[in-house]
């Protein structure tokens, strides 16, 4: 059964069901002829489970852990039991409020703390909750939304662009011990913003795990470049390291390549397939590539790195492509944030947080 059939039958939306498979929870086979989703009977029983639980106000991360077998459903809906009990504590509160304001007539102007007669220390963790909320539920149309992400990655590389400027010399004379040293501290530094991006809902500390990747990107590009040529190229002749014009270039070509993927998710939105994305990579590499080769003789770096960096992000940001009524800010800033991260190519993690309140597909 394909995707549509199972969205049709169960009533899941398709960014839904590829969530639910990303969080681990399904994992239907492929069809070898055209590599498109089978979903199997046991497939349509494990998402109607799903749907079923979510219902009941079961989190993904309990669902998980009840498929692992690591909790018992008994206790899973005893613990939901005694959080509705609070809700419906909160929710007979809310009631006398509202009862209050209309049976005393109270106007706009002088709703303040006191209708809750000094129990507002009870209400400390929903007002955590619906500040969460307000902040990460900030919607957008599909054009801020993708704005959103080439602002992020045009300011991303524009900082490299300084660093190269300011540094550029430095890197690209690194000694073979020094590009070591910054290899394995750029990666670690750069896995270590990504899992911060894993683990928090917080956008302000999204933003700042951004920032550190963007300033890690120049070292860790020259480095990975060097370290490989260092391993699979003992001759002097064949390629050359690049220079500091040679990465500065590269940064602005990536510039605009953000720019013609925004125009491409624009015109096409979530029916970008992996097909366009290796596409535009190649012809974007090809024109690269003979632009180093005619001007300084060099091919192996632009070739190499314009390749990587184009999918990478051309898969990241399709990969969040989501429905419009989906579209968040905190949605946009997390994949910005993956984004501009190129250590995130070898992790599997997509977001995920503890707090309820943002919106992944």
């Amino acid at each position: 059964m394909k995707i549509k059939e199972v969205e049709e039958q169960i009533g899941i939306t398709k960014a839904n069901i590829r969530y639910y498979e990303k969080e681990g929870l399904l994992d239907p086979k492929r069809d070898r002829e055209n590599n498109y989703r089978e979903y199997s009977q046991e497939d349509i029983r494990c998402l109607e489970r799903i749907k079923v639980l979510r219902l009941l106000g079961i989190t993904i991360g309990e669902i998980r852990q009840l498929d692992s077998g690591q909790l018992l459903l008994k206790d899973v809906i005893e613990n939901r039991l005694e959080k509705i009990a609070e809700e419906e504590k909160n929710l007979l509160e809310v009631k006398r409020v509202c009862r209050t304001i209309l049976e005393n007539n109270i106007s706009f102007m002088t709703v303040d703390e006191h209708l809750f007669d000094g129990r507002k220390e009870n209400w400390h963790m929903e007002l955590e909750r619906i500040w969460h909320e307000d902040i990460t539920k900030e919607l957008l149309t599909r054009k801020q939304y993708n704005q959103n992400i080439a602002v992020m990655l045009l300011w991303g590389y524009l900082i490299n662009v300084v660093m190269t400027g300011l540094f550029g010399t430095y890197f690209v004379n690194l000694s073979e011990t020094d590009v070591i040293r910054w290899l394995v501290f750029s990666s670690v530094t750069g896995s270590l913003c990504y899992i911060g991006v894993y683990v928090t809902a917080s956008m302000k500390i999204h933003l700042l795990c951004f920032h550190a990747s963007a300033l890690l990107l120049t070292p860790l590009v020259i480095s990975v470049y060097r370290f490989f040529r260092m391993l699979f190229d003992s001759s002097e002749t064949s390629a050359k390291n690049p220079g500091r014009v040679h990465v500065l270039v590269f940064w602005i070509l990536l510039m605009g390549y953000a720019v013609i993927f925004f125009c491409l998710a624009e015109k096409w939105g979530t029916k970008i397939k992996d097909v366009h994305v290796a596409a535009l990579s190649a012809v974007c590499t090809l024109l690269v590539t003979a632009v180093f080769l005619l001007l300084w003789g060099e091919w192996l770096f632009p070739a190499v790195m314009v390749f990587t960096f184009t999918m990478y992000v051309g898969t990241v940001w399709k990969d969040g492509l989501v429905a419009d009524e989906n579209c968040n800010r905190y949605y946009a800033v997390s994949t910005g944030s993956r984004i501009i991260n190129i250590c995130g190519a070898f992790w599997s993690m997509y977001g995920k947080t503890s707090t309820s309140g943002w919106v992944r597909r």
